[in-house]
Parts: structure tokens; sequence; C-alpha cells
């Protein structure tokens, strides 16, 4: 992406996200803190971004209309998966499919020199469903 954490730190950083996501309707601020307040009194003197930040977009006008998680399905997925995406993939993809069962396979492929650059490929690791992998 454009932009780091350390961008998002220098507009307000967590405190300033939290308070946006409260604002938005996309945190319940009523639980009880370490503070013994909730978190929307928490969040009461916590500025909010600059109006002319361009790091974290209203939901009104989001970089594309979904996010990078997606449901795929067809001839590698007949009953469907969950990718990770980067958006510039199109709706349509035809190459080869490099497959391994594990994250470790597929570091040790990548050094290897099996995965190159530029090649139309997709790499999917197996048996690293919703838990995710290390690190």
């Amino acid at each position: 992406g454009k932009f780091v954490m350390e961008d998002v730190h220098k507009i307000g950083g967590t405190p300033s996200l939290l308070k946006f996501l409260l604002k938005e309707g996309l945190l319940d601020g009523s639980g009880i803190t370490v503070t013994g307040k909730t978190m929307k009194q928490n969040m009461e003197n916590v500025p909010d971004f600059p109006s002319d930040q361009q790091i974290i977009r209203p939901l009104s006008n989001p970089i594309k209309p979904t996010g990078h998680i997606q449901i795929l399905r067809g001839s590698l997925a007949p009953g469907g998966c969950v990718g990770k995406i980067t958006g510039k993939e199109g709706l349509q993809f035809t190459g080869k499919a490099k497959v391994y069962d594990s994250e470790s396979d597929m570091i040790a492929s990548l050094e290897r020199g099996e995965i190159k650059k530029g090649e139309k490929s997709v790499v999917i690791i197996r048996y690293d469903g919703p838990k995710g992998g290390p690190g």
C-alpha cells in the first residue's frame, strides 16, 4: 500500500482510529475498560483524524468497494475457498497453480527459485485456513 502504520500514528494513531470506528458504528463502545470507564467515554477527548488527511478513508469513499479477503470458486476450488487478493487480479485468472502443504514448503520453493517474478501463476498454501500461519 501507499501508507504504513507510522503514517497512521502521525494522524492520531490507534486512539483516533478507535474513535473513527466508534463513530461509524463498527465498535460497541459500551464495554468497561481498565480505566473503569466505557470505551466511548475514553474516546471523548481523543482528537478526530485531521480533515485533510488521506490515509484513513471515509466509509462512503473506499479505495474499492470490496476488501482483499474474497471467496473464490472455480477449477482450483470447486467447493470454494478463502483467498487474500491484492485487487490487481481482475475477475478471472488463467495460469499455473503452485500448491504447497505449508507456508514453510512455499518459502523453501521460493528460496530455490521455483517461484519466479512475473510468472503467471497462483500460489496456494493448503491446510493454513482461518487460523493463519506463523508470523
